[in-house]
């Protein structure tokens, strides 16, 4: 799994912007967008992304799982 692409996923199911993780985590907005290119997040990135999305970690690496489903 690609978790830089898995990011961009969530976060397009979520409609939650790169500014809006990045004033929660507070980094500077550019940070996340480096994030959304990394292949091999940190873990403890990983944990503070899923916090902030409000998703576990299982969810977060389910690449099969649609957060807007009907």
């Amino acid at each position: 799994m690609h978790t830089g692409n898995r990011l961009q996923t969530i976060q397009r199911q979520l409609e939650v912007s790169n500014l809006d993780i990045s004033t929660k985590l507070n980094v500077a907005p550019q940070i996340v967008s480096r994030w959304r290119q990394m292949s091999d997040l940190k873990l403890s990135v990983v944990l503070k992304l899923c916090s902030v999305l409000g998703i576990t970690v299982e969810e977060f690496c389910d690449d099969t799982r649609h957060f807007l489903e009907n």
